[in-house]
This record gives C-alpha cells, sequence and structure tokens, in this order.
C-alpha cells in the first residue's frame, strides 16, 4: 500500500467515523439561558428563582371626616395591608414604608418609621395595620383634597425580584357623604 493510499483510507475512516458519531448521538438540547424558567401558559418567561414582593390590598379602615369651624376638616382613618411573596425563593430582608400625601405640602411623609421585616418564604404573605394603635387623624385645610396612603416594599432596592413593579399600592381616602334624614310631614293636632 503506497502512503497516499493509506492517507485516503485514514481521511475516509475519520470521516465514517464521525458521520457514524452524528447519527448515533442524541439530539442536543437547545441553549437555555439559566435565568429564565419555561414560558408560562401565557408564553411569557419568567425569572427563575426569584423573590417577587407584592402589596395585595390596602385599606383605610375607620374613616372619619369632621368639618372644622374655619373651612379645614380633621380627617381619620386605620390604614391595613397585605403583602407578600409571589415569586419562588425567599426574599431575604427588606425594608418597608408606611406614606401618607400631606395635604397642606402635597409631600409624602412617613406615617412610621421605615421599618425591616422579616425574610419570606415563596407563597408567603403577611398583614399589618387595622388596630386602633395604627389610627392616622389629620387636619386637612379648608378645599384641598382628602389624603392619599401608600405601601411601598423594599424601598432600598435591596431583594433583586422578578418583578419590580409591583412594590407599592396607593389609596385614596374616601369618604361617602351622610345620608339624609328622611322627613315626614307633620300634621298639628286639632283642637
Amino acid at each position: 500500500m503506497s502512503i497516499r493510499t493509506t492517507r485516503f483510507a485514514l481521511a475516509a475512516a475519520v470521516l465514517l467515523l464521525a458521520g457514524l458519531a452524528a447519527v448515533a448521538a442524541p439530539p442536543q438540547p437547545q441553549p437555555v439561558n439559566p435565568a429564565l424558567t419555561p414560558p408560562a401558559p401565557g408564553g411569557a418567561q419568567v425569572p427563575a428563582h426569584r423573590p417577587d414582593l407584592v402589596v395585595v390590598s390596602l385599606d383605610l379602615r375607620n374613616p372619619s371626616v369632621t368639618p372644622n369651624p374655619d373651612g379645614s376638616r380633621r380627617v381619620g382613618f386605620t390604614p391595613a395591608f397585605t403583602y407578600k411573596n409571589a415569586g419562588n425563593a425567599r426574599s431575604g430582608e427588606f425594608r418597608l414604608v408606611w406614606e401618607y400625601m400631606d395635604p397642606a405640602t402635597g409631600q409624602w411623609q412617613w406615617w412610621l418609621t421605615p421599618f425591616w421585616t422579616n425574610d419570606l418564604a415563596p407563597g408567603q404573605s403577611w398583614s399589618q395595620g387595622g388596630q386602633p394603635a395604627d389610627y392616622l387623624p389629620l387636619t386637612i385645610p379648608a378645599g384641598a383634597p382628602l389624603p392619599k396612603f401608600r405601601v411601598r416594599l423594599d424601598t432600598l432596592g435591596q431583594v433583586a425580584e422578578s418583578d419590580e413593579t409591583n412594590n407599592e399600592k396607593t389609596r385614596q381616602l374616601l369618604v361617602a357623604a351622610p345620608a339624609m334624614p328622611t322627613l315626614q310631614p307633620v300634621t298639628p293636632p286639632r283642637p
């Protein structure tokens, strides 16, 4: 056998083996971004293994409005709210802030000093407020709107979440006007 024939035979054997390996090898999965899970039913991909802090509800309970002689109003309510970790990983500690819109200045003011919350497991929720000690009394200047109240979670941005857009909820205080009494005609007694 000549050197040329040997080289040709060797090249043919390599190609044959490569072809067999390509035919016999199982299909390789497509590269997957490890930060994303497979598409959800709606087709959107969701970041994997991340918490998602959500304010589920915010209620302003026991609202009261009392007019003052100068046209201002004394307003009060008791905030109560629930928040949860809607993600699929623990949240770690995070800062929570209760705030109200100061009607006199138009600026958000802390109702309570911001505080740190405990770590929330996936799916875990927590409720705060709603107690007599949480009652917020305000004096509203004449003509000013009723106050707004909001709750914000992870205000320092320390939790890397799958959705950073649902960390707060705001409510406007609404108070229904008192019902007018029903008047009955009075007939004077006959003499």
